[in-house]
């Protein structure tokens, strides 16, 4: 698809695009874009393997106590959590492991939503295994819906233990997908919304369906795959502690982006300045 507006056409982005992820795979957060790959490719045998991960109910109780990040991450969260962890095993569904689990909820949940989170904590266990709970929220977000955890939560999680077709949009995709014209050329134009998270998600996995299949990263298609995508756009987007370009946030960075010749907005920005 064509976009005749200012001279923005999708196919060149697309290719501009498989060329920036070149680059930040060979840049100096190369290591940093791949190990979180290859970590993701981890959780996703893991609970293959491990119908009750202890690495997906620690990155459950994560997303739980922060709200998907609405609330900072405590400082001790992972040294708590490890030594559980270490201590319980497979076996925190037993009286000791959920008294024990409880408890540290009641030390690591911010005070105003310890009781929520307590809930949610309870809902989660009443499934057989963690796999059964991961694969019923799987089939609730494709029919836009959710149990126990947010939508952004939601969408975290399954990307992160291998359902890569799930993108956690946030505002750094939001931009991402509205300002290089991803969401003008791949929307459904008659049932979208730029402001709502179902639209971009819906517009970024048609990208990556009509213009990235067959083009693949660690051997995996990323036409398939716009979670791992989104690692990609993070990096790309945003830099915290030391990590990621920093090019597409709320002031973007045109004048040194590799996409600036193809996207939307550099396009219009430049051409009319």
């Amino acid at each position: 698809m064509v976009d005749s507006l200012k001279g923005f056409n999708i196919d060149r982005f697309a290719d501009a695009f498989k060329n920036a992820i070149e680059w930040m795979l060979k840049d100096e957060h190369g290591n940093d874009v791949e190990n979180e790959i290859k970590s993701l490719m981890e959780n996703k045998r893991e609970l293959e393997l491990n119908p009750d991960s202890p690495k997906a109910l620690k990155r459950l109780v994560e997303i739980m106590i922060t709200q998907a990040w609405y609330y900072n991450k405590p400082l001790n969260f992972d040294e708590k959590m490890n030594t559980f962890i270490n201590k319980v095993g497979t076996n925190f569904r037993t009286q000791r492991g959920r008294r024990e689990l409880f408890n540290l909820i009641s030390v690591l949940a911010p005070p105003r939503i310890r009781n929520r989170v307590r809930n949610m904590l309870e809902e989660l266990l009443e499934y057989p295994s963690i796999r059964r709970f991961t694969e019923e929220l799987y089939q609730l977000a494709m029919e836009g819906k959710t149990k126990v955890l947010g939508e952004k939560g939601r969408d975290n999680y399954l990307r992160d233990f291998g359902y890569w077709d799930r993108v956690p949009i946030d505002r750094h995709e939001m931009r991402f997908i509205v300002r290089t014209g991803i969401y003008h050329a791949c929307s459904l134009k008659t049932r979208s919304d730029p402001l709502q998270k179902a639209s971009l998600h819906d517009a970024l996995t048609r990208f990556c369906s009509n213009y990235l299949k067959g083009y693949r990263v660690f051997d995996i298609d990323l036409g398939d795959a716009p979670g791992i995508v989104d690692v990609f756009i993070w990096y790309f987007c945003r830099r915290r502690g030391g990590k990621g370009y920093g090019i597409c946030r709320r002031m973007p960075k045109c004048e040194i982006c590799p996409l600036k010749e193809t996207c939307l907005y550099a396009i219009v920005n430049i051409s009319t300045h």
